[in-house]
């Protein structure tokens, strides 16, 4: 896995550009941001049907709080809404779990 660090750089026309609403709504101005993508995954291959790709995909939003869970307990602030009621298999869990812990240290409270 490869973990990058991006200079921000967001297009004042792009209708769906989430990452600069959120930071905006926080007082930050995106063009000024720096920040790192990292990724989890793939953890399904493509599915034929839209019935199969539900399936994985509340699955993943499952994972996706579980990540969200585990930063914001280590002390990093999350964007964008990460909470869901599906769940997911124990062993996806756990490859988020190790996932935070090997890349995310604990952050000291200031």
């Amino acid at each position: 896995m490869a973990i990058r660090t991006v200079r921000a750089a967001f297009c004042r026309t792009a209708k769906a550009n989430s990452l600069a609403k959120h930071l905006k709504a926080l007082g930050i101005v995106p063009s000024g941001c720096s920040f790192q993508m990292v990724a989890l995954g793939p953890f399904f291959p493509e599915q034929e049907t839209l019935r199969r790709h539900r399936r994985c995909r509340d699955q993943i939003a499952a994972v996706e709080a579980r990540v969200a869970e585990r930063l914001k307990a280590r002390g990093f602030a999350v964007l964008g809404n990460t909470t869901t009621r599906k769940t997911c298999a124990p062993k996806l869990l756990r490859l988020a779990d190790d996932f935070v812990a090997e890349r995310f240290p604990k952050r000291r409270k200031t």
